[in-house]
């Protein structure tokens, strides 16, 4: 009670303070068509800058929106529609399901199903929305939790300097999940290899999801071998890591690229355990990047900085 008295106190000066000001200018300003003309378009001005998102706005002497985020709850779903426009946008963006706090919001704006986050991975989504009021109410689920702290969104809806959404990736499904790195840049987060076509065609399709954790400079071939038990060489590729026209120079970070690579092998290859050997590296100068990763029992030599993965073929 007696902090609720003196905040009265104060709120009560306050308002006599702004009451003199107001009489101040109005005596200044008296009925001056001009005077009142020009306050009439500053608060126009104001308007027309924070118009369609006037729920953005924050008092400025107060620090605006980037103080109010971090003060008191924000976001009435602005900044959805921005969201959902990048998503559908993307080549790949009516493939699969996106996940958001608040899916009916943003479904309007996408060319495929709005899911919540919680049934993310069940549905196999390609996108998740993460919006500012689910953070600050600690909503999140868990998986999206873990995405926020590790991953680097792909893009977000800044308004007013508030950053309401964020759009990120989610990982593909993977058949053989290896989370390993090349470079500090890419990660190899799995592969798949399909040899049904192999006696039909003699050839094997090798499938592999990277994942751009951080920018790469260069511009990147790869390398891909198959190698039987003792190191002999029954098959080679050698290609871009992703699609042609897209050089690894411009992956976004944050994204998983995916890709698809055809090799040659002869049609009357001997059922039995085979290896595929990766190698990245860099055009320019064909150096080879990096690979971190421990020897794998029973596979061949396949030379520095190669990844082997094993495959059957029956």
């Amino acid at each position: 009670p007696a902090l609720d008295i003196l905040a009265a106190v104060g709120l009560t000066s306050i308002l006599d303070f702004r009451f003199w000001i107001f009489d101040s200018l109005k005596a200044k300003i008296g009925n001056s068509k001009i005077g009142w003309s020009v306050v009439v378009l500053l608060l126009a001005a104001n308007l027309a800058w924070y118009h369609p998102y006037e729920l953005a706005y924050y008092n400025p002497l107060l620090g605006g929106g980037p103080v109010a985020a971090r003060m008191i709850p924000v976001g009435w779903g602005e900044g959805y529609e921005q969201a959902g426009t990048f998503i559908a946008a993307q080549p790949d963006g009516c493939a699969r399901p996106v996940a958001a706090w608040l899916e009916r919001l943003l479904q309007p704006y996408i060319c495929s199903k709005a899911v919540t986050p919680e049934r993310a991975r069940a549905v196999n989504a390609n996108y998740v929305v993460v919006y500012i009021d689910e953070i600050q109410r600690n909503q999140s689920s868990a998986p999206v939790s873990q995405l926020i702290g590790a991953a680097t969104p792909l893009h977000t809806v800044r308004l007013h300097g508030i950053d309401y959404a964020s759009v990120y990736q989610i990982a593909p499904p993977i058949k053989y999940p290896v989370d390993v790195d090349f470079g500090p840049a890419l990660r190899l987060s799995g592969y798949d290899v399909d040899v049904s076509g192999l006696r039909a065609s003699a050839i094997l399709t090798v499938r592999l999801t990277w994942h751009v954790r951080a920018p790469v400079t260069e511009d990147l071939n790869l390398l891909v071998r198959v190698l039987g038990g003792a190191g002999d060489r029954v098959g080679e590729i050698d290609a871009s890591p992703g699609e042609a026209r897209v050089p690894t120079s411009a992956w976004q970070v944050g994204r998983y690229m995916t890709s698809s690579q055809t090799i040659s092998v002869p049609g009357n290859l001997k059922p039995g355990a085979y290896w595929i050997a990766l190698n990245l590296y860099n055009r320019r100068d064909s150096t080879r990047v990096p690979m971190r990763a421990g020897p794998r029992p029973g596979a061949p030599d396949a030379g520095p900085d190669a990844l082997l993965l094993p495959i059957d073929v029956s």
